[in-house]
């Protein structure tokens, strides 16, 4: 008689164990794919460092020949002359917004992806918590 009222612990102890075992597998995934998120905003950030920077320089070119142009044309940096340099500063800038829309854009879905893993995560370990709950009420009944 005493063998059959051990079997609910027993099973009970199992599957505690078994929702011990299945939440630390849980928060390894987490983490994993947590490093993995953060590795892909480094590079993303990186690559958003990378791209401003040509940006900068190939502004700091274009100007660089179009003084020169003025010069051998014997055009003054006033008038026509500031105005176009001020067209290419302009379209440097638009450039720079799309830039930066596109970085916005991008982090976003790797912040949303790192969302969507929490909530994930957080959801396994309520249902692993609830379901040992109700095998424990269970035993009690």
């Amino acid at each position: 008689m005493a063998a059959f009222a051990a079997a609910p612990w027993i099973t009970t102890a199992i599957a505690a164990a078994g929702t011990a075992s299945s939440m630390m597998q849980s928060r390894a995934t987490a983490k994993a794919q947590n490093a993995e998120l953060a590795q892909r905003q480094e590079i993303l950030a990186r690559d958003y460092a990378e791209a401003e920077a040509e940006r900068q320089q190939r502004l700091r070119q274009t100007q660089a020949a179009q003084r020169a142009g003025f010069a051998a044309a014997g055009i003054s940096g006033d008038g026509s002359g500031a105005a176009l340099m001020q067209s290419l500063l302009d379209e440097s800038e638009q450039d720079r917004g799309q830039l930066w829309r596109q970085y916005q854009d991008r982090l976003g879905g790797i912040e949303s992806t790192a969302r969507v893993n929490l909530l994930r995560q957080r959801q396994g370990w309520l249902t692993s918590g609830l379901s040992l709950a109700r095998r424990s009420s269970n035993f009690s009944d």
